[in-house]
């Protein structure tokens, strides 16, 4: 298999301890899951032709990369790095430990791409396969987003790769609210001609890289004005959060098309589009149970259930006011994204009827307007709700038996998607 070693920890405790795992998340109807593929084809075909292309790009000695031994003031710098979304430990290990960097430069396009990763130890000097891994999906995936983004936005594209140990967990007391150090692993800034993107953690390094290309390349609406959009959600669920819904949008296109890569990734014959389909439903739908758990299990740190944040009665309204609190985007990334993964077909759909593309979202009040009636039409879906319901027993059930380190980790990890390529 291609997961990671946490990725196979994690999907295999589910699958030993969920009794109800092959009938969780109904399945869709026929009809439905073809319309799915449908649009999983037409990615995946994307996929197929930028592979291709990186491939030649490559042949070609177009791909230019370089090695070297530096000090971390020696080597090209992201001001990024200084941001308060990046985790100070992080800051201070890739300060004491970077010993030297690896980089890539070349043009897609209209685009001038330049990626680096730091080299923390000799093992990695010794091991820059695994960079060239990187490079290559990294690119591919750039490849893909052209096809889609706008081409005044990052036409020249620096990306700072600095993966660090650091995982993304819960704090230790309930007392503590939730904040970059615990959800967060990557900044950059909405479309600008020449911009950076910045990722400080290795873990769920491909699908953050994703995430911030889509803020970057224009392809979401954290560029626009949303307050309208803001004013609708608060009244909806009315709790403590800037509700940057870009951020939802942005986090559902990450996984999804992260899921796609490794199922991409895992086949042996790569224009076998009917095995894609088929690794494709699995890792979606392991996403979407994971998303899931990682949901309740926020919820159930702040002392919150889902319904909390929106009904009505005497004590959800004192259980919002009194426990819901975020000092980074926990609603969006965590709860509103739940409500697109769990719709995918639906949303997927929306998209592309109501965007420029099928990726890029189209930058107008309208369209914003018409992204919050999707979540107002789908938050209090039946199914997911009862699935909400179940999962959180099986919570609470495995949260009082033995413990065991990979339980340990399930229980305390707040890593927001579960499917995760090995280099």
């Amino acid at each position: 298999m291609l997961f990671s070693v946490n990725s196979e920890k994690l999907m295999k405790f589910f699958m030993d301890n969920f009794d109800d795992f092959d009938s969780f998340i109904i399945k869709k109807t026929a009809h439905k899951q073809k319309n799915l593929d449908s649009m999983l084809r037409t990615l995946y075909n994307d996929i197929l032709r930028a592979d291709k292309f990186v491939k030649l790009l490559n042949k070609s000695g177009k791909i230019k990369i370089l090695l070297k031994e530096a000090k971390y003031s020696e080597m090209p710098m992201t001001s990024h790095m200084e941001s308060t979304y990046v985790m100070k430990t992080a800051r201070k290990y890739v300060k004491e430990n970077t010993k030297g960097y690896i980089e890539c430069n070349v043009k897609i396009d209209s685009r001038m791409i330049y990626i680096y990763f730091p080299i923390f130890s000799d093992a990695d000097f010794n091991n820059l396969k695994k960079y060239h891994t990187y490079f290559h999906w990294m690119l591919v995936w750039l490849k893909v987003a052209n096809f889609y983004s706008n081409k005044r936005c990052a036409k020249e594209l620096k990306i700072f790769c600095f993966l660090t140990p650091f995982k993304k967990l819960l704090p230790h007391s309930q007392l503590m609210v939730l904040s970059p150090e615990n959800c967060n692993t990557g900044v950059t800034t909405s479309c600008t001609g020449k911009g950076e993107i910045c990722i400080y953690r290795e873990e769920e390094f491909f699908k953050v890289f994703i995430h911030e290309s889509f803020h970057i390349l224009g392809l979401d609406f954290s560029g626009m004005d949303s307050n309208k959009l803001r004013e609708r959600m608060f009244r909806l669920f009315p709790i403590k959060s800037q509700f940057e819904m870009h951020e939802a949008y942005t986090e559902f296109w990450a996984e999804l098309m992260n899921c796609l890569f490794c199922s991409y990734r895992l086949l042996d014959d790569k224009k076998d589009m009917k095995t894609f389909l088929v690794y494709a439903d699995f890792c979606l739908r392991f996403e979407k149970i994971f998303s899931l758990f990682q949901m309740i299990k926020i919820l159930n740190f702040m002392g919150c259930h889902y319904t909390n944040l929106f009904n009505v009665d005497d004590s959800s309204i004192m259980i919002r006011k009194c426990l819901y609190k975020e000092k980074t985007n926990v609603f969006p990334y965590y709860i509103a994204k739940v409500i697109l993964l769990y719709n995918d077909l639906s949303f997927i759909s929306w998209c592309k009827r109501n965007n420029n593309n099928l990726l890029e979202f189209k930058n107008n009040e309208e369209t914003t307007l018409s992204f919050f009636d999707f979540i107002s039409d789908n938050y209090r879906n039946s199914r997911m709700l009862n699935d909400i319901d179940n999962m959180a027993s099986f919570l609470d059930r495995i949260s009082k038996k033995s413990t065991s380190k990979d339980k340990k980790f399930l229980l305390e990890t707040l890593r927001m998607s579960v499917i995760e390529m090995r280099v």
